[in-house]
């Protein structure tokens, strides 16, 4: 049974087209097509002209709104009395709701995971490029945006699957990919006992990440500061790495 099916603008041209072609089509702006689909599954798609300036302001209307609010609680009309526009343009640029709540909601969080995924700069010792890493992603996931987009993704994942397909590609798996390779230049210093990288960035990971979040979000504490989070990143890596 094909998905819902979406009005877009593909190689200037509206076009019917099911979920897995659109959301391709997005995906490849986010460079983690490969990870979310087998390479047989890709359907070929021309990329989207750039969107005019209307379209960026539906996009960061729906934005704002549907982080907020959740999906049920925003309508068309609520999106349009704050960016401008009308009821016609939002149906000819993204087919309705559903397409615009997709592609505004894959876009922010594109933008607040963005940090985390630029490569940081390289440092001699392995674990001073842990500790910076571990900060930067801190400040990432635990930013307003970064609770907001975690909270939309979770309410609407079973909805929306291709969201949080993305949002754990883009957050999760990247940041144990780049662990992993950390924790790899860490065990040739024979600091670690061997094969156990991939293993310690799990550990490291969750470490630094679960109690933050889970307070951010649940009992909205304020956002740590650097200093802080400097500490906080610094206690797991000692608890984590015996002493040189």
């Amino acid at each position: 049974m094909r998905g819902r099916g979406f009005q877009v603008q593909l190689g200037g041209c509206p076009r019917l087209v099911d979920n897995v072609t659109y959301i391709t089509s997005f995906f490849c702006q986010l460079e983690i097509l490969e990870i979310l689909m087998p390479q047989d599954s890709i359907m070929k798609v021309s990329a989207t002209p750039k969107s005019s300036k209307r379209r960026e302001e539906f996009l960061e209307a729906a934005g704002d709104l549907f982080l907020r609010n959740g999906f049920d609680n925003v309508s068309i009309d609520d999106i349009i009395a704050r960016s401008g526009g009308s009821k016609t343009s939002i149906y000819r640029d993204f087919g309705g709701k559903d397409a615009l709540f997709l592609e505004s909601i894959l876009q922010r969080c594109k933008r607040t995971l963005q940090p985390i995924m630029r490569p940081i700069p390289a440092s001699e010792d392995p674990v001073a490029t842990l500790l910076n890493f571990g900060v930067q992603f801190l400040k990432c996931v635990l930013s307003e945006d970064g609770i907001l987009c975690h909270r939309i993704v979770m309410a609407e994942a079973r909805r929306f699957p291709e969201v949080g397909q993305a949002f754990y590609a883009a957050g999760p798996q990247s940041v144990y990919r780049v662990l992993s390779k950390i924790f790899l230049q860490i065990e040739k210093q024979s600091r670690i006992a061997k094969g156990s990288a991939d293993a310690l960035a799990r550990h490291f990971h969750g470490m630094i990440l679960t109690e933050l979040q889970m307070a951010r979000l649940l009992a909205n504490i304020p956002m740590p500061d650097d200093a802080q989070l400097r500490s906080h990143v610094e206690n797991a890596i000692k608890t984590l790495l015996p002493e040189p």
